[in-house]
């Protein structure tokens, strides 16, 4: 099995993009066209409606090349790479979607911990870490922050921070039974006295919505799933650059949704679990090289053997 370039996947969203960039204009989501009406930089969202969701996409191919990279074995397909990542990051720092470089930045420190050093991984993230608390701690209106305003907060956090601490006290009032399926955005509106406009986006960070909806039973059910997927993609994952590409960029999913929701209705995280376990198949049935080879060609044919279970897992550039 060869890893095959998504190029011409995702050509077409990243050149869309760099035209609205160019031109100033947006095909879809009225918000965002609005929004950049009076602020003072410009987000494209491409062919998605959403600039998030457009910046999730690419942070997952950008992760499964990244992947082929560390392990590319020809100069011309490093190159190849090379230039399609950065193209990619482009198009991600057009989208001006934090939870995206966010996300990006944990699925590079996962490639980083199984390729290289887990330590010095965990020992770098950390002293980044470090270095940006300690930075916005010092200088904060350099961030335009004040540690000690919530108004503050939710502006840095663009409205997270209350939402989270709504949500909270939702669950605060029923921590068991929760209030049902779908109830976040009508309950956090009777709570807090919002419009329906206001509370729109009340459901973004994806834990805190099920513990509110769904109580303690549907967080420890949340919880379990999670444990089994990520047990499920990083089993074994070492030896397979292919998996790993999957695997990082299903923990980069994650915190895109504890950032931005969108979790068990993303079809890219069935995606990426199918993936993941029809690879996991394969390589426990000797069928998945354990590293190199990876090229830009056509996959080359399936060695002699039983068949493999099919997966068709398709989606936006």
């Amino acid at each position: 099995m060869r890893f095959r370039l998504p190029i011409p996947r995702t050509s077409c969203g990243r050149w869309s993009s760099f035209l609205e960039y160019s031109r100033r204009e947006l095909l879809l989501n009225p918000r965002v066209i609005a929004s950049n009406q009076v602020e003072s930089y410009f987000r494209v969202n491409s062919l998605f409606f959403d600039p998030n969701i457009y910046g999730r996409f690419l942070m997952a191919v950008m992760l499964g090349l990244t992947a082929g990279l560390l392990w590319s074995v020809r100069e011309r397909t490093t190159w190849l790479l090379a230039a399609t990542l950065a193209l990619l990051l482009a198009g991600l720092l057009l989208s001006f979607s934090q939870s995206s470089l966010a996300a990006l930045l944990l699925g590079l420190a996962v490639l980083a911990a199984v390729r290289f050093s887990v330590t010095w991984t965990l020992g770098l993230t950390g002293a980044a870490l470090v270095a940006g608390v300690a930075a916005v701690a010092l200088a904060p209106h350099a961030f335009h922050f004040d540690v000690g305003s919530s108004q503050s907060a939710d502006r840095a956090t663009s409205g997270r921070s209350r939402l989270i601490r709504g949500g909270v006290d939702l669950f605060a009032d029923r921590p068991l039974q929760g209030w049902g399926s779908g109830a976040f955005i009508r309950q956090y509106r009777a709570h807090n006295q919002v419009s329906a406009a206001g509370a729109a986006s009340a459901s973004h960070t994806i834990p805190i919505t099920v513990a509110a909806e769904q109580g303690v039973i549907g967080l420890a059910v949340y919880l379990a799933l999670l444990a089994a997927c990520l047990g499920r993609l990083f089993d074994r994952v070492r030896s397979s650059p292919q998996r790993l590409g999957v695997a990082a960029a299903f923990a980069a999913l994650l915190l895109h949704t504890m950032l931005y929701a969108d979790f068990l209705e993303d079809p890219l995280t069935w995606a990426l679990l199918g993936i993941g376990t029809v690879l996991a198949w394969r390589q426990r049935a000797g069928l998945l090289p354990a590293s190199g080879g990876l090229t830009a060609s056509a996959p080359a044919a399936a060695p002699a053997g039983p068949a493999a279970p099919g997966s068709g897992a398709g989606g936006p550039a």
